[in-house]
Order: structure tokens, then C-alpha cells, then sequence
């Protein structure tokens, strides 16, 4: 089953170690409005859904459910690194599709 919008603001918020205070604070609003947000009571305007991406470091595509993995940060890393990473994340992607194919 999907999760909903406010369970993937809950189980994210959990993960990052926060309290709904402190994820309210960080976006400019009370504790209330994030609760409503977790109970799928309320949906979070845009401005609100690209600062809770920025806090838990996913695209805002991931907090609308609209693509369900998560991103990986790569910032801090020098250009040589990040194209290493690039191309081992690319292999083992070539290779998982080769094994789908052969079953």
C-alpha cells in the first residue's frame, strides 16, 4: 500500500530525529499545521513542500509520492568523486536490468 502525503512527512521527520515543533519552526509554522499535515487533515502549500524537501534532503517529487525513491546527496563531493558515484550507481543499474531480463 501507498503511503500517504502526511505518513511520508511523519516517517521522515521521525528518521531526521525531529518533533513536529521543531520541523514547525524550521518552516515558519506552529506544531498544529504540521500535525494536520502528518493526519493528512491539511496538504502543505508549494513554498512549504520545497522547504520540508530542502530539511529532509529529498525532491519535492518524493514528498508528493510522485516518484518513490529517495535522493541521494552528493554535494561536498569533488567533481572526480561524484562522477565515480555516477558511474557505479549507472553499473549497478545496468546490471539489475540485465538480471530482470534473464528470469
Amino acid at each position: 500500500m501507498d503511503e500517504t502525503l502526511g505518513e511520508r512527512l511523519a516517517r521522515l521527520r521521525k528518521e531526521h530525529g525531529f518533533n513536529q515543533d521543531q520541523i514547525g519552526e524550521l518552516v515558519g509554522l506552529d506544531r498544529r499545521a504540521i500535525s494536520s499535515y502528518e493526519q493528512d487533515i491539511r496538504l502543505p502549500v508549494c513554498d512549504t513542500i520545497v522547504k520540508l524537501s530542502k530539511i529532509f534532503h529529498v525532491t519535492t517529487d518524493y514528498i508528493l509520492g510522485i516518484d518513490t525513491k529517495n535522493l541521494i546527496r552528493a554535494d561536498g563531493l569533488a567533481e572526480e568523486e561524484y562522477l565515480w558515484f555516477a558511474s557505479l550507481i549507472n553499473d549497478l543499474a545496468d546490471k539489475n536490468k540485465q538480471l530482470a531480463h534473464r528470469k
